[in-house]
């Protein structure tokens, strides 16, 4: 936590069934990379620079070479959201079928778990 009370850096451990674990972490005051792993029972997926709209991705098969792929970029920040707003909004839908509302909402409610779970308390908390 710094002075002002909001977290600088927080690493989380999430734990699924089949023991399988997603590990988070961010911060404000490190620079750290911007990508995704996926390990498997064969292998290795990383999402290079922005797994949000990566330009690169490797896959690394644990018995067998690495293959590594440049993808092709498709916009900037949001703009897939973006896209998938407008369509909606076009066809007369109120929630998007790709990223449906219950899902955001599980989302909000776990950020807020960590967030409480770390201390940073708001006044409407």
């Amino acid at each position: 936590m710094n002075a002002q009370g909001s977290d600088d850096s927080c690493a989380m451990i999430f734990e699924y069934p089949g023991n399988r674990l997603a590990i988070l972490d961010c911060s404000l005051v490190v620079k750290t990379e911007i990508e995704a792993s996926i390990y498997g029972e064969t292998g290795t997926m990383r999402l290079h620079n922005r797994f949000i709209n990566p330009q690169e991705l490797s896959l690394s098969f644990y018995e067998k070479s690495s293959e590594h792929f440049h993808l092709p970029l498709t916009g900037h920040g949001y703009y897939h959201e973006i896209l998938e707003v407008n369509d909606c909004l076009r066809q007369g839908k109120t929630e998007s079928q790709k990223l449906p509302l219950d899902f955001s909402l599980l989302l909000i409610e776990t950020l807020d778990w960590v967030r409480r779970e770390v201390g940073v308390v708001y006044p409407m908390d």
